[in-house]
């Protein structure tokens, strides 16, 4: 018997009531825990330091020559006038001194924006220095690029992927990262941000139907996986937290917050592959879909298969991005390693380098199962795959 249209269209009204309700919700409940939530401890704190925004008005003078790297730097000393655009002296104009070093070369001409390193202590002189460029005018325009683009190609798509970025954004920058800081547990903190990420960015990209509701639990369970795949890498090769660089930073902040150590490298982990394992589970779920709405006689064994088939071909592809993008952060790393002298052995059983292969690896793992659990509950639900388009 065909299901009735308008109890269809009741029952997405209904979904879609729970979904902004669930938005709402979760984006209130991040705002009154950002506002709520203590991070008051600081490793090193100066009341008396301050980071004004400032414009170049006049450059009184120069010193410069030409580095000997091979490339256009100058060294040397520019003697600038400054206009402060911001802060308690806001509108000040001063007099600085911009020393330009071989690792510390930040040139300006007049109505460059920049930021100041300005130390006022009491009963002192301030003293001024360049920190860097204002970069505030470059990130929105490339904000403004990227939104453009991504509308112009997806148009509805486009926003409603915009705002999806938006709001795994909010999650992470306003719940996940003040928990672990206060001492919230790690993984669980990430799961909960992971699963509603997930449920939100898949039903706004793809709307209401039972396609969307497999990848979502698909995608979901695969994160679950990756939980218990990590918990069994780290024990394999003995890494933890504690293994981190910034062991020692972490354990002050431990020491005045809570901060459990030990598990955040799966919180790192497990946001940096998120995005794939969505991917992996849309890039399955989707042509099954279309091949059970075009052949409605297909059995779910042959969803099953199709499926694997589909993953097969995805596989290399998804964990090449994952290994690659881990890849990418250790270059400059290993190069500095390298110019030590360091021991091709004693790099391959360091720390870092065994955080780096156990995060790529299971971040590929996961991408991996993803494709058996999309596959399977697609066949599982394969009668319903025609609903709710």
């Amino acid at each position: 018997m065909a299901d009735n249209p308008a109890k269809i269209s009741g029952k997405h009204r209904l979904g879609w009531i729970l979904i902004l309700l669930l938005i709402i919700g979760s984006l209130a409940g991040t705002v009154v825990f950002y506002s709520h939530t203590e991070m008051s401890y600081k490793m090193y704190t100066s009341d008396t330091i301050t980071y004004p925004q400032a414009r170049v008005t006049r450059i009184l003078s120069e010193e410069l020559s030409d580095a000997e790297t091979g490339d256009d730097r100058q060294l040397g000393i520019q003697y600038l006038e400054v206009k402060i655009l911001d802060g308690k002296q806001k509108g000040d104009t001063v007099q600085i001194e911009n020393y330009l070093s071989t690792t510390h070369n930040i040139p300006v001409r007049e109505g460059t924006k920049i930021i100041l390193k300005a130390d006022q202590p009491e009963n002192a002189e301030p003293y001024y220095s360049v920190y860097n460029y204002s970069r505030s005018g470059g990130y929105l325009a490339m904000l403004v690029i990227f939104a453009a683009i991504v509308l112009l190609v997806g148009r509805m798509k486009g926003l409603r992927s915009l705002f999806s970025l938006g709001y795994i954004l909010a999650l992470v920058m306003g719940f996940l990262i003040p928990a672990i800081y206060t001492g919230w547990d790690p993984i669980g903190s990430t799961l909960l941000v992971a699963a509603l990420s997930i449920t939100v960015s898949m039903v706004l990209l793809n709307g209401l139907s039972v396609k969307t509701l497999i990848a979502c639990v698909s995608t979901v369970l695969g994160i679950f996986l990756s939980a218990i795949l990590f918990y069994l890498v780290q024990k394999i090769v003995s890494i933890s937290g504690y293994n981190l660089s910034e062991a020692e930073e972490l354990l002050l902040i431990s020491q005045s917050t809570g901060l459990k150590i030990r598990s955040l490298l799966f919180a790192g982990t497990m946001i940096s592959c998120l995005g794939a394992l969505i991917d992996m589970s849309m890039s399955v779920v989707s042509p099954l879909w279309e091949i059970k709405e075009q052949h409605p006689e297909t059995g779910p064994a042959e969803i099953y298969r199709s499926g694997i088939r589909i993953g097969q071909d995805l596989i290399g592809t998804m964990c090449s991005t994952l290994l690659l993008a881990f890849a990418g952060t250790a270059i400059v790393t290993l190069l500095v390693v390298i110019s030590y002298g360091t021991a091709a052995n004693q790099i391959l059983h360091s720390d870092y380098m065994a955080i780096e292969i156990a995060q790529g690896l299971t971040g590929s793992m996961a991408v991996v199962l993803a494709i058996p659990l999309s596959a399977g509950f697609s066949a599982l639900g394969s009668r319903y795959l025609t609903a709710g388009k």
